[in-house]
């Protein structure tokens, strides 16, 4: 195998085709990779945003939680109201004719 030195003109196009093609290459591959840094900024965005969401979703579901206890303990004690409201129309609580006299011990 021999070197052969001397420079032609098809050498000269096949190197000027072979820098243009690789420019040309470059310069869409360049897009696609502005375009792809794109996309994924927009998503990362996105996702910045549904963790916001996500954030306060969870603040409002102990607030509802902190809400739904209150309603239970409110139901408890109206409830226990009734009865001694009710224990109360029926005689039951006050003084009256039929409750044994106190002997002292309380």
């Amino acid at each position: 195998m021999t070197f052969d030195p001397t420079i032609n003109i098809t050498n000269l196009v096949a190197i000027a085709l072979a820098a243009l093609a690789f420019i040309g290459g470059w310069y869409k591959f360049g897009g696609r990779l502005d375009m792809l840094e794109f996309r994924v900024n927009t998503i990362d965005s996105t996702l910045k945003i549904i963790a916001v969401a996500i954030e306060k979703q969870a603040s409002n579901e102990k607030h509802i939680a902190l809400v739904d206890q209150r309603v239970a303990t409110t139901e408890g004690m109206v409830s226990n109201l009734s009865n001694e409201l009710s224990d109360l129309r029926r005689g039951k609580g006050w003084i009256n004719k039929n409750t044994p006299r106190p002997d002292g011990e309380y």
